[in-house]
């Protein structure tokens, strides 16, 4: 029951921010919409088709605007090849007003060119200026109405009806005196883009080769990179001098030789006389006197109690005192 309830509760809040979404955004500062098309109609008039002085002009000494608006046109001409104008298409849903990430509000109207439709935006910003002239203006026309013992639209009948101004209301009146009298609107112009627009069809054509150019480009340097990596095996080479193949023979040609057979040793035996043994006629010299002395002990009685020394006839004067048996 929680997890539906849950699941209904997130569908209301997407249906909600969807709903919210669709409604008009509400815009930096008010702006007069019919002013800004026509404006926007103007830029195109102006700047669509100018020669090549014009251009040079526009780009080195123009304004943000005319720098922008030329440059674009020129760019949709030579680079998309948009044709001749022929008509604007400012139906309701061809225009738009939204705003910009600078505080702005942007404009955009559709263009009928001969071969394709082009997207035409200008950027509008606030007029500080226009704020200060306005009520400067409005304190001076009521000063006059007030001495004159009118209101101001009687005032302004009387006075401006044959000037040609607006006078629908006080704010179209003040916003064609101030442009006559100061060139003074309430938002300026300070960008333009031109935007030719494609199909769904033709935008998948211009990824799918941009994506084969970024690929073939990043191929490209990988193989030249790896061939750099092969080249820096000769680098040894041609630092020490010679050529590759002539390295490459003194490698088959010096051979290790095998290692010489170590000569083998033949063990001499080991003599009697080697080291500090002593030779044969000593041997037998202390056998022979131990023996006498063995049999001289044991004469008569049978046991060795009575031990004495016992003399040889050996040059070296060896006396064997006792002689024990090994068990």
């Amino acid at each position: 029951m929680k997890k539906r309830f849950l699941l209904l509760l997130v569908l209301t809040l997407m249906f909600a921010l969807t709903g919210c979404s669709m409604e008009d955004e509400e815009l930096n500062f008010d702006i007069n919409k019919e002013a800004a098309i026509n404006y926007v109609k103007a830029v195109v008039n102006s700047y669509n088709e100018v020669s090549d002085v014009e251009y040079e002009y526009y780009i080195n000494d123009g304004k943000p605007i005319e720098k922008t608006a030329v440059a674009g046109f020129r760019a949709a001409q030579t680079t998309d090849h948009v044709g001749s104008f022929l008509s604007f298409d400012t139906s309701e849903d061809k225009v738009t007003f939204k705003n910009g990430a600078r505080g702005n509000v942007l404009c955009s109207i559709i263009c009928k060119y001969e071969n394709r439709d082009v997207k035409v935006t200008v950027s509008f910003t606030q007029n500080r200026a226009y704020d200060v002239i306005k009520d400067g203006t409005l304190k001076q026309l009521e000063e006059y109405a007030s001495q004159s013992g009118a209101s101001i639209m009687d005032y302004l009948q009387y006075y401006y009806a044959d000037y040609g101004y607006d006078m629908t209301d006080e704010d179209s009146f003040i916003a064609g005196y101030i442009y006559d009298q100061y060139n003074q609107y309430p938002f300026d112009a300070d960008e333009c883009e031109v935007s030719p627009v494609y199909s769904k069809k033709e935008l998948i054509g211009k990824a799918g080769v941009n994506t084969g150019i970024g690929m073939g480009v990043v191929f490209a340097v990988l193989i030249f990179i790896a061939f750099i990596i092969y080249l820096l095996r000769f680098v040894p080479v041609l630092l020490s001098g010679g050529s590759v193949s002539e390295k490459k023979a003194e490698k088959k040609v010096e051979k290790p030789a095998a290692p010489a057979a170590a000569p083998v040793k033949k063990e001499q035996p080991k003599s009697a006389s080697d080291g500090n043994l002593v030779s044969d006629a000593q041997l037998v010299a202390v056998i022979t006197a131990a023996i006498n002395a063995y049999i001289e002990g044991t004469a008569g009685t049978g046991t060795a109690s009575a031990r004495g020394p016992v003399t040889t006839d050996s040059k070296d004067k060896l006396i064997v005192r006792s002689i024990r048996r090994v068990r």
